[in-house]
Order: C-alpha cells, then structure tokens, then sequence
C-alpha cells in the first residue's frame, strides 16, 4: 500500500509538470493574464482526471526498476484514453478553462515522455551506475556466444544488479560478428582466441548456455577454460528449465558423447556373410551387452536369433524389443543356465545354431570376491559347457565375450573370465568350428557400470563416491562393443583374441567431473569423496599380457592379441582339479586358482596396485610349465563328462 500511495503522489507531480509544461509550449512561454486562471482550474481537472485513469490502469503497481516496453505500452495505452476523454468532456463543454485541443494533445506527449523519462532512469540508474558504485561486487565474465538465446542472456545478466556478473563481451564462434554490438555488448572475437580475450579484458569468468555450442566445441572451450585457470559456468536453457518434464535443472547425459570419439565404421559387407540367413544364439541376451548385441545383429537379417538369458524379466525385456521392431527374423526367446548341461543340450539340439555369442557372465568386481564357487561355476565351467556342446552340434563359429580384467587378474571376476578365455582358445587348437575371445574393457551405461551410479548421485545432489584418486580404467560405449563384436566374429578365422581399441585409460574421477558438467552443473556443485578400493580392484587395467604381441587386423579398431597354443587336456586337467572346490572351502579353490594362473594376485579391500612400467616383464617358468603342450591332443576326457555335465 506505501508503494502505491508513493507511486501515485510521483505520478500526481509529473502530471502537474506535463500540463505546465503543455501550456508553456502552446504560449511559447508567454502564457496571457486573462486565461491563466482558467487553465490553472483545467490543470487541476486534467491531473485529477489522469489520476483516476492511471489507477483504473493499475499504473501505480508497476515496479520502476523493471520498466520494460510493455510497460511503456501500457503507460502510452492510459494516457491515450485520458486524453481521449479529455477531449471529450471538452467537446461538451464539462471542462472547466475550456484548454485548447493542442494543450491536451501536447500534454499528451509530453506525459509519456516524461513519466516514463522517470520510469527509465531509474533502471538506467540501476544497470549504469550500480556497476560503478558497487564495482568490487560484480566479476566481468565473457559470454560464448552471439545467438538470440545468447543475446537475451546478456541483456538479462545486465538487468539484474543482484546477480555477480557483468558481460563484458561476447566470443562467436567465428569472427564473422567482430566489432557488432548485441544489447549494448560487443563481439571481441573468435572462440579460438578465447584465452587472449579473456587475460586482455581482465575476465575471469565464462558463461555459456548449454547446448548452444556442439558437443565437440563445447569440450574445446572447457579444455581452454581448464588450461588458462578460467571459471566455465554452463547455464541450462529457458525451455530446459520450463519443460514439464524437467524436476531438476540438469541435461541429460548422453553416454555416446562422454568419450568424444568418432562412430566406428564397420565392414557390414563381411558381417552380413557370417550373419545374414544364420541361426545364431546370443547367451546374456538381456543383459547391457548382450541386448545390443542382438540389436545390431537384427540388422544383418538373420534367419533365427535365439534370446537365451537366465533372468526372466531381463529375457521378457529383451524378446518384446527385438518383436516391436516387426523384423523377418524369427525371435526365440529361451530361459535358461548355460551351466546347465541338459538345459543347453535342448538349445543346441532343437535349433542348431550356425553362430554363438557367449556373453552371459557374473561380472560385478567386489561380490564375486566372496561368491568364489559361483564365479568359477558359471564363467569357467558355464564356458566350458557351451563350448563342449558348439563342437558337439557342429557349431561354425563361437565368440567368446573376455574382459580386460582377464589380463594380470587380481579378483575373482578376473581370473575365472581369464580361465574361460583359455578354454576357448584350448578348443579352438582342435575343434571343427572357428573359436574367437573378443577382449575389452568397461562398457559406459552397462548395468553396474560407474555411469548409472554416478548419475543416479548427481540426480541426488551428491557426494559422487570413487575408490581412490587415480583409478583409472578402459571405456566404451555399448553401441562401439557390439558392433565390434560383430566385427571379430566376421574377421576370425579361429584361435585369435581380439583386442577392442579402447583409446587411453580414462581416470575415474575425470569422468566423474565430466558427466557433472555435462548435466549442465558447475563442478563445485557435486562433491567427490573417496572411500577406498574395494577387494579385487586395481588401480589400472591392461589389455595384454607381457608375452603377448598386438597384431594388426584389416579393421583399425581391432588388434589380435598373439598367444601360445594352449592344449584342451591341460584345460581339462584344470577342470577336473576345481570341480570338487567349487562348493567347499573357499580358500582352497583360490589356491587351486592361483595355482592354474600364476598371474593371479588377490588383492583385499583398500590394497593398491602401483602400475608397472612400460617395460616388458620377462615370463615366469612357473607359468611356462603351467601352460605348455605336454602330451597329444585327445579327443574326450572323463572331466568333461563329470564336471561340465555335473555344473
């Protein structure tokens, strides 16, 4: 209410003004004897009349520090009707002094000008002279970007005298814009030259919309920002913050651009001959891998893809995907335990797949550490079980999905997945079919992957949680391993372990800091905290063993990784020792499997593993008498009866 009164005794002043200075302009400052009476009477009507006319306007509520066009609009809109029906009553003769139609007209105009004059320079004061005033209290900052969006984002920062910051520039995305002014604020440069802007014009400071740059740019200005010491500040879109189904002002994390690696391009010639028309049984259908596995396989026109998964909500999921897409392929859904002989008997008799993709693995790190018997039942002998039966049913190709945790392992999840590869490539020494291991690392979004985990606590608000500072690991994308997956299975000819390109190790806490921007946060907003290594992890990863050599292939992303021979009977004699362990003391069976790869190194929780050098380590004669070719290669073993049948 004591805004109100205030506003109306301003306004009450500034109409005494306008009709005095009307006058004074009509007589050319020599205003007659005889009538000024009679006007100073008008006066009094006109600026009553104007009062009541601004009120029923409800002029005397808007805020003078706001003043905008469309309040000049509404201001222009409550002085025509005045002077409207001021010229009315004139007409008639209702008012008094009877001014003549150009006082009216011309206090008219000179009532907009001057009111809102007053409205104006009270914003003008607050834009203009508080950032001289209070000088210490605002940071110059850049603005990157000359677009509309960019534009009304510096307009607004200048008009809001609470916020810190005051733009003192734009930088384009090229110089096309050099030397223009948008709201007052002009372009200094390139984004190239980001830095030089930023230390001549003494910012500190860079503000930028989300989504107004590419990805790729985007990341171009962070890494300026992080190598000059300059505060990046990411400031989500109006329509971002206004979509109904946005709760928080976060952008989505797109997990294909985390790694800013370019698409893989793929010989979808030689796939489609190894896959067009087959039969083909994907293990872990319902898995992270494995569903994209079976999208991109749908691609190629199998005849048959049989959906094999021992979770039935995972296997549901999977098999209503894959029928949504309306494909020619027959989709066979099929419930069961790869460890399960008789079950995966059925698979291979009833169909008879020409090509298997054995995904299906307990992968999770720190809970095989103590479900020991589990992970050696279902990696080891679970492989081994689907690998019997490939050879038995006359399988033409098998590709076994490996880990870079197989290489040096030091957990549980490790050393069984590295067992595995062996039994694979034992098989492929002497078996009819091509065998082929595909070996890569961490696959971003995965199911236990760190992406899900950490946006789930971005989404919270934080602390992000990472075992230690300098953990680092291998990544991809879920699309970039199936579809060179895809690509081993048409490249093996049999025997080989294919090494995925991962590109160079990223640091866990890196990451973290990356998908918190990429939220469109700053990286203050989230803590980080670091609560120590769990039991079988290592700080690092490597993809090859000491005496492997990386071997080229005619696809640029795919390595081979070159191995010795490896006889089935020594894999059978491997078998055979860990079958009566695998539901008893789980000590004994780690001992059993630090025996069979000597390269295994248990490493309990908060254990750190310094990475080696680059130099190559000379191979233990432990593990040379491990794995050597001692006696003719046998076509069956007892152990294959027993313990693959048994598990």
């Amino acid at each position: 209410m004591q805004q109100k009164i205030l506003l109306a005794f301003a306004h009450l002043f500034a109409f005494a003004a306008a009709f005095a200075i009307a006058v004074a302009l009509r007589f050319e400052f020599h205003v007659p004897a005889a009538i000024a009476s009679q006007l100073m009477v008008a006066g009094v009507v006109v600026v009553g009349w104007k009062l009541v006319v601004f009120y029923a306007a409800r002029q005397y509520r808007t805020w003078w520090r706001h003043f905008a066009f469309a309040d000049l609009y509404r201001l222009t809109a409550a002085a025509t009707v005045s002077v409207i029906l001021l010229m009315a009553l004139r007409q008639f003769g209702w008012l008094p002094g009877s001014p003549a139609r150009s006082v009216l007209l011309l206090d008219f105009m000179v009532t907009v000008m001057l009111v809102g004059g007053l409205r104006c320079s009270w914003r003008a004061g607050e834009e203009l002279m508080s950032p001289i005033w209070q000088r210490t209290r605002y940071r110059r900052a850049l603005l990157v970007g000359a677009s509309p969006t960019d534009k009304l984002l510096a307009l607004h920062l200048q008009l809001r005298p609470e916020l810190p910051f005051r733009i003192c520039g734009h930088v384009d995305e090229n110089s096309r814009w050099l030397g223009h002014s948008f709201g007052g604020v002009s372009v200094l440069g390139a984004i190239i030259d980001l830095t030089e802007i930023a230390a001549k014009n003494g910012t500190t400071d860079i503000i930028a919309i989300t989504g107004s740059l590419s990805g790729k740019r985007m990341q171009f200005v962070r890494q300026k920002c992080e190598a000059a010491g300059l505060t990046l500040h990411l400031i989500p879109p109006l329509s971002q913050l206004l979509s109904e189904h946005q709760q928080l002002p976060l952008r989505p994390i797109e997990v294909d651009k985390l790694l800013q690696r370019p698409t893989v391009k793929l010989d979808e010639l030689g796939i489609r001959g190894t896959i067009a028309g087959k039969v083909i049984a994907v293990t872990g259908a319902g898995g992270s891998i494995g569903s994209e596995i079976c999208r991109q396989l749908l691609a190629f026109h199998p005849a048959k893809m049989i959906l094999v998964d021992q979770s039935e909500p995972s296997l549901y999921s999977i098999d209503m995907e894959m029928r949504r897409l309306k494909s020619a392929t027959q989709i066979v859904p099929f419930l069961g335990d790869c460890t399960d002989s008789v079950r995966m008997s059925t698979l291979f008799r009833t169909h008879q797949p020409d090509v298997v993709f054995h995904v299906a693995a307990h992968k999770h790190v720190p809970m095989l550490e103590s479900h020991v018997g589990e992970a050696v039942k279902n990696n080891v002998f679970g492989t081994a079980n689907l690998v019997e039966l490939s050879e038995q049913f006359g399988v033409a190709q098998f590709v076994y999905i490996s880990t870079d945790k197989a290489v040096k392992p030091t957990s549980i999840m490790g050393v069984t997945k590295h067992l595995a590869e062996r039994y694979v490539l034992a098989m492929a020494e002497e078996g009819a079919g091509r065998y082929v291991a595909v070996r890569f690392g961490n696959v971003l979004g995965s199911a236990g992957s760190v992406v899900p985990l950490f946006q789930e606590q971005i989404r919270r608000g934080g602390p992000i949680t990472i075992t230690h500072p300098d953990m680092e690991r291998f990544f991809m994308t879920t699309a970039e391993a199936a579809q060179l997956v895809l690509q081993a299975n048409a490249l093996g000819k049999g025997g080989e372990i294919f090494v995925l390109d991962m590109g160079e190790p990223v640091k866990i806490v890196d990451l973290a800091r990356e998908m918190i921007r990429m939220s469109g946060l700053p990286e203050h907003a989230i803590d980080i905290t670091f609560c120590g290594t769990r039991p079988g992890e290592k700080l690092y990863e490597e993809l090859y063993f000491d005496d492997e050599v990386r071997l080229p292939t005619p696809h640029q992303k795919l390595f081979s990784a070159q191995h010795r021979p490896i006889a089935r009977t020594t894999m059978l004699r491997c078998l055979e020792e860990l079958h009566p362990l695998v539901d008893g003391d789980q000590e004994e069976l780690i001992d059993a499997l630090q025996r069979w790869v000597p390269e295994y190194r248990r490493t309990p929780a908060g254990a750190v593993i310094a990475k080696p050098s680059e130099q190559s380590v000379p191979l233990s004669p432990q593990r040379i008498e491990r794995w050597e070719i001692k006696a003719p290669l046998t076509a069956e073993s007892p152990v294959s009866q027993s313990s693959l049948k048994s598990h």
